[in-house]
């Protein structure tokens, strides 16, 4: 599914490139492990905070055979949409979320954007991705030219992991599990997304993404904001 969110994703790449080779020095930390950079493949996830996005779930497992599937909370924008087209306003961060709800909530006031039934969510992504041509894991290629300051949530719910399909370098395309409807062959939760870290690199190494959407794939852990600040 190429998406709007696909679309805006190609354009921020033609504009501002896929930046330089990710710093393993600059930044990211082991939320879970507590472990350092040793180079990769890594066993435990070292996650590097990407920040804030708004959107609206698509309820149900939909088109999907997952019947434990309650919605979608998946990454992408194809079927849970984002609360907007954000790009434009050039408030996003290199990964193509937002660094405070702040800012989202600036947009919302300019497009006097309705926000009920919406939910925001917080992302970290996983120092590695994979390359599924290759079926090897490699450091990020990060796109650097955005200043990135990304608040942390004084509270949130962890939800989950997903996987998400960067084959432009930036922000995420594609979400398997229910783009190329993975979650009908691989276990997921009631969310659409995976309990651990573990799973999500065991669906690397079981399923052929390369019949999905051209990656590199990228896992992101998945909260809920329940500080709206």
């Amino acid at each position: 599914m190429e998406g709007s969110r696909r679309a805006a994703v190609r354009q921020h790449a033609m504009l501002k490139g896929k930046g330089p080779a990710f710093n393993p020095k600059r930044g990211p930390y082991n939320r879970l492990a507590g472990l350092t950079w040793k180079g990769w493949p890594l066993s435990a996830p070292i996650l590097i905070p990407a920040g804030y996005m708004l959107k609206k779930i698509a309820k149900g497992p939909g088109y999907l055979k997952a019947p434990q599937v309650e919605g979608l909370f998946s990454v992408s924008g194809c079927i849970s949409k984002e609360f907007t087209d954000f790009i434009k306003h050039w408030k996003h961060n290199k990964y193509l979320f937002f660094d405070s709800p702040a800012k989202i909530h600036e947009i919302c006031k300019a497009e006097n954007i309705d926000v009920t039934g919406m939910e925001l969510f917080f992302y970290e992504i996983h120092a590695e991705q994979f390359d599924e041509k290759t079926s090897k894991w490699e450091a990020l290629r990060i796109e650097d030219t955005f200043e990135t300051n990304i608040l942390l949530p004084q509270e949130s719910e962890f939800l989950g992991f997903d996987i998400a399909s960067h084959s432009c370098g930036t922000g995420p395309e594609c979400s398997p599990l229910s783009c190329n409807l993975l979650a009908d062959e691989f276990p997921v939760n009631r969310l659409c997304l995976l309990d651990s870290f573990d799973e999500a690199v065991r669906l690397t190494k079981t399923v052929d993404l390369s019949k999905c959407e051209p990656g590199p794939y990228r896992i992101i852990r998945v909260s809920k904001v329940l500080d709206n600040a």
